[in-house]
Protein backbone atom coordinates (compact mmCIF):
# COMPACT_ATOMS: atom_id res chain seq x y z
CA UNK A 1 0.00 0.00 0.00
CA UNK A 2 1.15 3.19 -0.88
CA UNK A 3 0.24 6.67 0.52
CA UNK A 4 0.17 10.38 -0.95
CA UNK A 5 3.94 10.28 -0.82
CA UNK A 6 4.53 6.66 -1.90
CA UNK A 7 5.55 5.36 1.22
CA UNK A 8 4.81 1.81 2.13
CA UNK A 9 3.42 1.07 5.76
CA UNK A 10 2.92 -3.09 5.33
CA UNK A 11 6.76 -4.04 5.55
CA UNK A 12 7.46 -1.26 8.28
CA UNK A 13 4.53 -2.09 10.88
CA UNK A 14 5.31 -5.93 10.56
CA UNK A 15 9.43 -5.23 11.47
CA UNK A 16 7.83 -3.29 14.39
CA UNK A 17 5.87 -5.88 15.94
CA UNK A 18 8.39 -8.50 15.16
CA UNK A 19 10.64 -6.24 17.32
CA UNK A 20 7.91 -5.86 20.26
CA UNK A 21 7.28 -9.61 20.18
CA UNK A 22 10.80 -10.80 20.58
CA UNK A 23 11.47 -8.39 23.29
CA UNK A 24 8.52 -9.46 25.45
CA UNK A 25 9.89 -13.10 25.03
CA UNK A 26 12.79 -11.91 25.87
CA UNK A 27 11.79 -10.45 28.89
CA UNK A 28 9.54 -13.24 30.14
CA UNK A 29 12.91 -16.05 29.31
CA UNK A 30 15.06 -13.91 31.87
CA UNK A 31 13.16 -13.54 34.48
CA UNK A 32 12.06 -17.43 34.46
CA UNK A 33 16.10 -18.13 34.88
CA UNK A 34 16.51 -15.62 37.21
CA UNK A 35 13.62 -17.14 39.61
CA UNK A 36 15.16 -21.31 38.79
CA UNK A 37 18.74 -20.29 39.89
CA UNK A 38 17.37 -18.25 42.94
CA UNK A 39 15.33 -21.38 44.15
CA UNK A 40 18.32 -23.63 43.70
CA UNK A 41 20.17 -21.45 46.07
CA UNK A 42 17.83 -22.06 49.04
CA UNK A 43 19.04 -24.69 51.16
CA UNK A 44 17.24 -26.91 53.59
CA UNK A 45 16.09 -27.94 56.48
CA UNK A 46 19.12 -28.45 59.06
CA UNK A 47 16.86 -30.87 62.12
CA UNK A 48 18.42 -30.33 65.48
CA UNK A 49 17.41 -32.89 68.67
CA UNK A 50 14.58 -30.90 70.43
CA UNK A 51 15.42 -27.84 68.17
CA UNK A 52 13.69 -27.60 64.86
CA UNK A 53 15.47 -24.58 62.62
CA UNK A 54 15.21 -24.24 59.17
CA UNK A 55 17.91 -22.22 57.48
CA UNK A 56 16.92 -20.51 54.28
CA UNK A 57 20.28 -18.77 53.42
CA UNK A 58 19.66 -17.00 49.77
CA UNK A 59 23.76 -16.41 49.23
CA UNK A 60 25.15 -15.48 45.26
CA UNK A 61 28.15 -17.54 46.16
CA UNK A 62 25.64 -21.04 45.63
CA UNK A 63 27.39 -22.92 42.75
CA UNK A 64 25.37 -26.15 42.59
CA UNK A 65 22.30 -25.58 40.96
CA UNK A 66 21.11 -29.23 40.95
CA UNK A 67 21.51 -30.39 44.70
CA UNK A 68 19.38 -29.48 47.83
CA UNK A 69 21.46 -29.69 50.99
CA UNK A 70 18.83 -32.45 53.09
CA UNK A 71 20.74 -32.85 56.18
CA UNK A 72 19.06 -34.73 58.97
CA UNK A 73 21.14 -35.09 61.79
CA UNK A 74 20.07 -36.23 64.94
CA UNK A 75 22.29 -34.59 67.76
CA UNK A 76 22.29 -36.92 70.80
CA UNK A 77 23.52 -34.62 73.80
CA UNK A 78 22.54 -36.87 76.48
CA UNK A 79 25.62 -38.30 78.58
CA UNK A 80 25.86 -40.63 81.52
CA UNK A 81 26.54 -38.68 84.71
CA UNK A 82 29.34 -40.10 86.93
CA UNK A 83 27.88 -41.16 90.63
CA UNK A 84 31.02 -40.53 92.04
CA UNK A 85 31.68 -36.88 90.39
CA UNK A 86 32.34 -34.53 94.05
CA UNK A 87 33.16 -37.58 96.34
CA UNK A 88 36.29 -37.51 98.09
CA UNK A 89 39.43 -40.37 97.93
CA UNK A 90 40.98 -42.00 100.68
CA UNK A 91 44.40 -43.75 100.34
CA UNK A 92 45.32 -46.25 102.30
CA UNK A 93 49.53 -45.94 102.25
CA UNK A 94 50.51 -49.61 104.12
CA UNK A 95 48.14 -51.66 101.67
CA UNK A 96 48.69 -49.15 98.44
CA UNK A 97 45.18 -48.88 97.30
CA UNK A 98 42.90 -45.79 96.88
CA UNK A 99 39.30 -45.69 96.86
CA UNK A 100 36.35 -42.74 96.81
CA UNK A 101 33.21 -42.69 98.95
CA UNK A 102 30.53 -40.12 99.10
CA UNK A 103 30.75 -36.48 100.89
CA UNK A 104 27.68 -37.47 103.00
CA UNK A 105 29.24 -40.76 104.95
CA UNK A 106 32.13 -40.97 107.35
CA UNK A 107 35.83 -42.39 107.11
CA UNK A 108 36.90 -44.35 110.34
CA UNK A 109 38.67 -47.53 111.57
CA UNK A 110 42.21 -48.69 111.26
CA UNK A 111 44.92 -49.20 108.36
CA UNK A 112 43.90 -52.41 107.94
CA UNK A 113 39.93 -52.51 109.36
CA UNK A 114 38.54 -49.22 107.60
CA UNK A 115 35.09 -48.55 106.69
CA UNK A 116 32.66 -45.57 105.23
CA UNK A 117 29.30 -44.86 107.44
CA UNK A 118 26.46 -43.02 107.51
CA UNK A 119 23.94 -42.76 110.45
CA UNK A 120 24.77 -43.82 113.75
CA UNK A 121 23.23 -46.85 116.39
CA UNK A 122 19.72 -43.77 116.93
CA UNK A 123 19.15 -44.95 113.20
CA UNK A 124 19.66 -47.43 109.92
CA UNK A 125 23.28 -47.86 109.85
CA UNK A 126 25.03 -47.95 106.32
CA UNK A 127 28.36 -48.97 105.77
CA UNK A 128 30.98 -50.47 103.47
CA UNK A 129 33.92 -51.86 105.40
CA UNK A 130 37.02 -53.21 104.15
CA UNK A 131 39.16 -55.79 105.83
CA UNK A 132 42.95 -55.72 104.75
CA UNK A 133 44.02 -59.34 105.87
CA UNK A 134 47.47 -61.11 105.61
CA UNK A 135 49.09 -64.16 107.30
CA UNK A 136 50.59 -61.95 110.08
CA UNK A 137 47.23 -59.86 110.91
CA UNK A 138 44.19 -61.77 110.07
CA UNK A 139 43.63 -63.88 113.11
CA UNK A 140 43.72 -60.50 115.20
CA UNK A 141 40.67 -59.28 112.85
CA UNK A 142 38.81 -61.93 111.74
CA UNK A 143 35.39 -63.59 114.05
CA UNK A 144 36.17 -67.04 115.19
CA UNK A 145 33.37 -68.49 113.28
CA UNK A 146 35.33 -71.15 111.20
CA UNK A 147 36.30 -74.61 112.88
CA UNK A 148 39.95 -75.14 113.93
CA UNK A 149 40.72 -71.53 113.69
CA UNK A 150 40.32 -71.63 109.90
CA UNK A 151 39.17 -68.50 109.42
CA UNK A 152 38.69 -65.77 105.83
CA UNK A 153 42.02 -65.66 104.93
CA UNK A 154 42.85 -68.75 104.96
CA UNK A 155 39.43 -69.78 103.46
CA UNK A 156 40.38 -67.52 100.56
CA UNK A 157 43.87 -68.03 100.27
CA UNK A 158 43.27 -71.75 99.31
CA UNK A 159 40.67 -71.20 96.92
CA UNK A 160 36.87 -71.02 99.07
CA UNK A 161 37.01 -74.92 99.35
CA UNK A 162 33.39 -76.74 99.92
CA UNK A 163 34.74 -78.44 103.03
CA UNK A 164 34.08 -78.85 106.77
CA UNK A 165 36.04 -75.72 107.50
CA UNK A 166 34.81 -73.85 105.17
CA UNK A 167 31.88 -71.22 106.42
CA UNK A 168 28.53 -72.18 104.94
CA UNK A 169 26.70 -68.98 106.23
CA UNK A 170 29.26 -67.68 103.82
CA UNK A 171 28.92 -69.80 100.56
CA UNK A 172 25.34 -68.87 99.93
CA UNK A 173 25.13 -67.42 95.89
CA UNK A 174 28.75 -67.46 95.10
CA UNK A 175 29.81 -66.27 91.91
CA UNK A 176 32.24 -63.73 90.23
CA UNK A 177 31.60 -60.45 89.63
CA UNK A 178 33.61 -57.47 87.61
CA UNK A 179 33.73 -54.11 89.09
CA UNK A 180 35.71 -51.50 87.76
CA UNK A 181 39.18 -52.80 87.15
CA UNK A 182 39.11 -55.84 89.85
CA UNK A 183 37.10 -58.97 89.95
CA UNK A 184 35.66 -59.99 93.04
CA UNK A 185 34.32 -63.64 94.55
CA UNK A 186 30.86 -62.68 96.00
CA UNK A 187 29.04 -64.49 98.75
CA UNK A 188 25.86 -63.45 100.54
CA UNK A 189 25.72 -64.33 104.21
CA UNK A 190 22.90 -66.38 106.23
CA UNK A 191 19.79 -63.95 104.99
CA UNK A 192 18.42 -65.04 108.22
CA UNK A 193 21.19 -63.80 110.54
CA UNK A 194 21.43 -60.27 111.88
CA UNK A 195 23.48 -59.38 108.80
CA UNK A 196 20.37 -60.18 106.56
CA UNK A 197 21.91 -61.20 103.56
CA UNK A 198 24.40 -58.76 103.54
CA UNK A 199 26.94 -59.39 100.52
CA UNK A 200 30.69 -60.14 100.97
CA UNK A 201 33.34 -59.41 98.12
CA UNK A 202 36.66 -60.33 98.61
CA UNK A 203 39.72 -59.74 96.32
CA UNK A 204 42.72 -61.99 96.49
CA UNK A 205 46.31 -60.10 95.47
CA UNK A 206 49.44 -61.67 96.13
CA UNK A 207 49.53 -61.94 99.88
CA UNK A 208 47.06 -59.99 100.85
CA UNK A 209 42.82 -60.27 100.46
CA UNK A 210 40.55 -57.36 101.01
CA UNK A 211 37.42 -58.30 102.42
CA UNK A 212 34.62 -55.61 101.64
CA UNK A 213 31.29 -56.26 103.67
CA UNK A 214 28.48 -54.40 101.97
CA UNK A 215 25.90 -53.38 104.48
CA UNK A 216 24.44 -50.36 102.51
CA UNK A 217 22.52 -52.65 99.78
CA UNK A 218 20.32 -54.48 101.63
CA UNK A 219 17.12 -55.79 100.16
CA UNK A 220 17.49 -52.74 98.25
CA UNK A 221 18.54 -51.76 94.75
CA UNK A 222 20.45 -49.21 95.74
CA UNK A 223 24.26 -49.38 93.62
CA UNK A 224 25.91 -47.42 96.11
CA UNK A 225 28.17 -49.58 97.31
CA UNK A 226 29.43 -51.37 93.82
CA UNK A 227 29.98 -47.61 92.58
CA UNK A 228 32.56 -47.21 95.88
CA UNK A 229 33.99 -50.99 94.70
CA UNK A 230 34.14 -49.46 91.04
CA UNK A 231 36.68 -46.99 92.26
CA UNK A 232 39.09 -49.43 94.26
CA UNK A 233 42.28 -49.43 92.83
CA UNK A 234 45.81 -50.81 93.66
CA UNK A 235 48.89 -49.17 92.91
CA UNK A 236 52.10 -51.25 92.08
CA UNK A 237 54.10 -51.27 95.33
CA UNK A 238 56.93 -52.83 93.35
CA UNK A 239 57.56 -49.29 91.08
CA UNK A 240 61.12 -48.59 90.66
CA UNK A 241 62.67 -51.59 92.32
CA UNK A 242 65.57 -53.53 90.85
CA UNK A 243 65.19 -57.15 89.41
CA UNK A 244 67.92 -59.76 90.09
CA UNK A 245 68.13 -62.05 87.42
CA UNK A 246 69.39 -65.79 88.42
CA UNK A 247 70.18 -66.52 84.62
CA UNK A 248 71.60 -70.56 85.51
CA UNK A 249 68.21 -71.61 87.54
CA UNK A 250 65.87 -68.87 85.22
CA UNK A 251 64.00 -67.47 87.90
CA UNK A 252 64.22 -63.46 88.72
CA UNK A 253 61.78 -61.16 91.36
CA UNK A 254 62.03 -57.64 91.77
CA UNK A 255 64.05 -56.46 94.91
CA UNK A 256 62.88 -52.96 97.55
CA UNK A 257 65.37 -50.42 97.39
CA UNK A 258 66.55 -51.44 100.88
CA UNK A 259 66.83 -55.15 99.91
CA UNK A 260 69.82 -57.28 98.44
CA UNK A 261 71.09 -60.04 97.79
CA UNK A 262 74.70 -61.04 99.79
CA UNK A 263 77.17 -59.18 96.96
CA UNK A 264 76.99 -55.61 95.91
CA UNK A 265 75.05 -54.62 92.21
CA UNK A 266 74.93 -51.52 90.02
CA UNK A 267 71.95 -50.91 87.73
CA UNK A 268 68.56 -52.52 87.67
CA UNK A 269 69.36 -55.61 87.33
CA UNK A 270 71.70 -57.75 89.41
CA UNK A 271 74.18 -60.28 88.66
CA UNK A 272 76.54 -61.37 91.87
CA UNK A 273 77.58 -64.64 92.66
CA UNK A 274 75.88 -67.47 94.26
CA UNK A 275 75.87 -68.54 97.69
CA UNK A 276 76.99 -72.18 98.67
CA UNK A 277 76.49 -73.08 94.87
CA UNK A 278 72.75 -72.91 94.60
CA UNK A 279 70.95 -70.56 97.09
CA UNK A 280 71.07 -66.91 97.18
CA UNK A 281 70.68 -64.80 100.35
CA UNK A 282 68.68 -61.90 100.46
CA UNK A 283 68.25 -59.06 103.31
CA UNK A 284 68.32 -55.75 104.01
CA UNK A 285 70.84 -52.98 103.41
CA UNK A 286 72.04 -52.18 106.57
CA UNK A 287 71.93 -56.17 107.92
CA UNK A 288 74.65 -57.68 106.03
CA UNK A 289 75.07 -60.46 108.52
CA UNK A 290 71.84 -61.20 108.65
CA UNK A 291 69.36 -62.19 105.51
CA UNK A 292 65.35 -62.28 104.71
CA UNK A 293 64.94 -65.24 103.00
CA UNK A 294 66.58 -67.86 100.49
CA UNK A 295 66.02 -69.07 97.21
CA UNK A 296 67.70 -72.52 96.74
CA UNK A 297 67.34 -75.01 94.06
CA UNK A 298 67.75 -78.21 94.04
CA UNK A 299 67.95 -80.96 91.23
CA UNK A 300 66.19 -84.07 91.50
CA UNK A 301 69.12 -86.30 92.19
CA UNK A 302 70.66 -83.84 94.71
CA UNK A 303 71.76 -85.12 98.21
CA UNK A 304 70.26 -82.25 99.97
CA UNK A 305 67.45 -81.80 102.14
CA UNK A 306 65.49 -80.34 99.66
CA UNK A 307 62.12 -80.01 98.82
CA UNK A 308 60.72 -84.03 98.16
CA UNK A 309 62.34 -85.41 101.26
CA UNK A 310 61.68 -82.46 103.33
CA UNK A 311 57.51 -82.29 102.84
CA UNK A 312 57.40 -85.83 102.77
CA UNK A 313 59.05 -85.95 105.77
CA UNK A 314 57.10 -83.36 107.46
CA UNK A 315 54.00 -84.91 106.52
CA UNK A 316 54.86 -88.56 107.71
CA UNK A 317 56.36 -86.80 111.08
CA UNK A 318 52.97 -84.65 111.36
CA UNK A 319 55.08 -81.43 111.90
CA UNK A 320 52.95 -79.34 109.66
CA UNK A 321 50.69 -76.55 110.96
CA UNK A 322 49.35 -74.89 107.74
CA UNK A 323 50.11 -76.28 104.31
CA UNK A 324 48.23 -74.79 101.31
CA UNK A 325 48.38 -73.87 97.46
CA UNK A 326 49.53 -70.64 96.78
CA UNK A 327 50.63 -68.49 93.49
CA UNK A 328 53.46 -65.80 93.98
CA UNK A 329 53.75 -63.96 90.86
CA UNK A 330 52.82 -66.52 88.10
CA UNK A 331 53.97 -69.71 89.93
CA UNK A 332 52.40 -72.25 92.01
CA UNK A 333 53.89 -73.17 95.13
CA UNK A 334 52.98 -75.11 98.06
CA UNK A 335 53.11 -72.70 101.21
CA UNK A 336 54.22 -74.74 104.38
CA UNK A 337 54.31 -73.58 107.97
CA UNK A 338 55.75 -76.05 110.62
CA UNK A 339 55.11 -76.72 114.90
CA UNK A 340 57.16 -73.98 116.77
CA UNK A 341 58.57 -73.07 113.75
CA UNK A 342 57.68 -68.98 112.26
CA UNK A 343 59.76 -69.64 109.34
CA UNK A 344 57.27 -70.03 106.36
CA UNK A 345 58.14 -72.51 103.30
CA UNK A 346 57.02 -71.68 99.43
CA UNK A 347 58.50 -75.15 97.35
CA UNK A 348 57.55 -76.26 93.43
CA UNK A 349 59.23 -77.83 90.86
CA UNK A 350 59.60 -76.02 87.47
CA UNK A 351 62.16 -78.33 84.45
CA UNK A 352 64.57 -80.38 86.00
CA UNK A 353 64.98 -78.70 89.59
CA UNK A 354 63.26 -78.28 92.84
CA UNK A 355 62.55 -74.47 94.22
CA UNK A 356 62.72 -73.96 98.19
CA UNK A 357 61.98 -70.30 99.38
CA UNK A 358 62.63 -69.87 102.84
CA UNK A 359 61.21 -67.05 104.43
CA UNK A 360 63.05 -66.16 107.59
CA UNK A 361 60.97 -63.16 109.12
CA UNK A 362 57.98 -64.47 108.27
CA UNK A 363 55.23 -61.80 108.07
CA UNK A 364 57.11 -59.24 106.42
CA UNK A 365 54.51 -57.25 104.31
CA UNK A 366 57.36 -55.85 101.95
CA UNK A 367 59.03 -59.55 101.97
CA UNK A 368 55.72 -60.76 100.39
CA UNK A 369 55.28 -57.80 97.83
CA UNK A 370 58.64 -59.41 96.82
CA UNK A 371 58.14 -63.06 96.66
CA UNK A 372 54.61 -61.75 94.90
CA UNK A 373 56.93 -61.03 91.91
CA UNK A 374 58.74 -64.23 91.55
CA UNK A 375 58.91 -65.78 88.30
CA UNK A 376 60.32 -68.02 85.51
CA UNK A 377 62.26 -66.96 82.64
CA UNK A 378 61.43 -70.12 80.51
Amino acid sequence: MKNQQGIIWAPIMIIVATVVVAGIAGYFLFKAGNTKETENQNVAVVNLANNNTTANLNTPTATNTNQVANNNASVNTNTAADPTAGWKTYTNEAFHYTVKYPTDYQPGGTVDSYYFQKGDITGPIRRLSILSLTSANHTNLEQSEFSGGYGWYDWAMAGFPNNSKGPAKYSINKHEEKIGANTFTVFNYDPGSSWGGAPFYYLVKGETVFLFTDQITGSSSSTLAKDILDTFTIADPTAGWKTFTNEKYSYSLRLATDWKPLSEFDGSVITGPTYNGNSYLFGKLESRGTFGFTISAFTMSSVVEGYPNSLKQWRENKNIKTEQTVSLGSTTFTKVTLQDDPTIWYLTEHGLYFYEIRDQEANNSTLNQMLSTFQFSN
